[in-house]
């Protein structure tokens, strides 16, 4: 939530992402327990487990020049790939050029009940808080 909220309403750079966390986590910069969170992610494939993945989404967001390249390297690292992408792509696509290759928009369940409509919906509903 907190990289989610610096991407949507910070104007400085992802590479001040880690700053960030420390100063509004309310935490000290060398509690292991923090530190191991957001300490870039270099443990091969990521297992299904919360505090790995948002390793995983954190040292994306630190590399990625877009959102292709960012897909892309969700993918690479392997194991909860879908977690990682879904949540890296979610945040990133406030700040990184949309690169990605269109069939993956156009070819999106289209006409179906989660397809690129819902979606569209969903985004502005969350942006405006209404439900």
């Amino acid at each position: 939530a907190a990289m989610s909220h610096f991407a949507l309403y910070e104007s400085a750079p992802l590479s001040d992402l880690q700053a960030f966390l420390f100063d509004n986590l309310c935490v000290k910069q060398d509690d292991p327990g923090v530190m191991h969170t957001i300490l870039p992610w270099h443990g091969g494939t990521v297992p299904c487990d919360g505090a790995e993945t948002v390793r995983a989404v954190y040292s994306i967001l630190m590399q990625a020049t877009s959102l292709r390249d960012a897909l892309d390297r969700a993918i690479r690292l392997g194991g909860d790939t879908d977690s990682v992408a879904a949540i890296t792509l979610g945040i990133a696509s406030a700040r990184l050029e949309n690169d990605l290759p269109a069939n993956l928009i156009n070819e999106l369940e289209v006409g179906g009940k989660y397809g690129p409509e819902f979606l569209k919906q969903l985004g502005t509903k969350l942006m405006s808080n209404v439900w």
